[in-house]
Parts: structure tokens; C-alpha cells; sequence
């Protein structure tokens, strides 16, 4: 599975949609990127710090866009539904 190296680099200049920060930003995947490859584009992508990234993957999604009051717009990021 080959990522975009020019999309992470994108993110990497992007603040954290929690705190703000700068520092230690990545993309991270709403729809597991191991799940689809496919899925390695900007809609699918949250841009958050190192301190974020570590605690949606152990709180689970739906879990940190509730603690931090997150509004994620899943139609206006792209994804449609059946």
C-alpha cells in the first residue's frame, strides 16, 4: 500500500483541528486507510497533533468527536451514503 507523499506533506502543514497546534501534525484517516487505499485522500483525512492522533486511535472515533464536540460533516467531506 503506496501513500501520497504529497498529501502527508500537506498536513503536516496544517494546525490540529483540536488544539491548534503546529507541532507534530499528520493526517489522520477517518475510514482506516488499511481498510481502503483508496481512501488516502484529503476528505478522509483530520489534521491532528502527535498528543490527538494517539488518543482518537485509543478512544476510538466516535468517542473523541463527542469528548471535544467535533462536527464532522461526513456529506460535505465527500462520503455519500445508501
Amino acid at each position: 500500500m503506496k501513500r501520497d507523499q504529497e498529501l502527508a506533506a500537506e498536513f503536516r502543514n496544517k494546525s490540529c483541528q483540536v488544539c491548534g497546534s503546529t507541532e507534530a501534525v499528520s493526517g489522520h484517516h477517518l475510514i482506516s486507510f488499511g481498510s481502503n487505499p483508496d481512501l488516502d485522500r484529503p476528505f478522509n483525512l483530520m489534521a491532528l497533533c502527535a498528543s490527538h492522533h494517539q488518543l482518537i486511535h485509543l478512544t476510538g472515533l466516535t468517542a473523541f468527536v463527542y469528548r471535544f464536540k467535533l462536527h464532522l460533516n461526513m456529506q460535505q467531506r465527500g462520503f455519500e451514503y445508501n
